[in-house]
């Protein structure tokens, strides 16, 4: 007679376990729920992984039912349902040259060095790892590694970080924010324009001088 229907229960079942007796027991338990078919899907809670294998049976027909036997299962597979751990993420070079009004100001530079560590993925293991700068479009980067991004000129920066595991789960943010400042701008210099060849001179002189980023300091 041919196949009428098949179906399957999952158990938890790690790599290591190997003694078929015991598999076989967990798929034989009659507190198992089963199922028919592919509607239903294994099942593991949220944020954790899992290690699972299927149970089966046919039945024929003539409603002739399958013994469960020693190769009545599949073998393990792991669901991967915890998001990797993110970034610690420092910024190595250039040195923060003052912080100001709560803000981390940089003196201009062409590049910015990172460095991104701590990254792990307890289950499926870590695929790719990214940061961004300012909503940009977010670039891979080496995984627990330094890396260098181009200076962009004067004005904020924020630096994102993040990681993917091998099935697309995805670590918190870790955010790296300052500010580049330009030197600032000397807008007038005048000096007393009186003053002939004499010993000592007293000169007389004036000065404008502004900054829109960090703001001055002394002159």
């Amino acid at each position: 007679a041919e196949c009428k229907s098949t179906w399957w229960a999952e158990i938890d079942s790690p790599e290591t376990e190997i003694d078929k007796n015991i598999i076989k027991a967990k798929c034989q338990n009659p507190s198992l729920v089963w199922h028919q078919g592919l509607k239903d899907k294994p099942t593991c809670p949220s944020s954790q992984g899992c290690q699972k294998k299927i149970c089966f049976y046919s039945i024929d027909n003539f409603d002739h039912k399958a013994i469960i036997d020693d190769k009545a299962f599949s073998k393990t597979f792991q669901i991967d349902k915890k998001n990797p751990t993110g970034p610690v993420l420092t910024l190595t070079d250039p040195s923060i040259a003052q912080t100001f009004n709560g803000v981390q100001w940089l003196s201009k530079v062409a590049s910015f060095s990172l460095t991104a560590k701590n990254e792990s993925d307890e289950h499926s293991g870590l695929s790719k790892c990214y940061y961004y700068v300012n909503g940009n479009a977010p670039v891979v980067r080496p995984c627990n590694s330094g890396f260098t991004i181009a200076g962009q000129g004067r004005g904020a920066y924020n630096i994102y970080a993040f990681s993917k595991d091998r099935v697309n789960n995805e670590s918190a943010y870790t955010l790296q924010t300052f500010s580049v400042d330009d030197p600032p701008v000397v807008k007038k210099f005048t000096a007393d324009r009186n003053i002939v060849n004499v010993a000592n001179p007293t000169v007389a002189f004036s000065w404008e001088a502004e900054d829109n980023g960090a703001g001055l300091k002394q002159v």
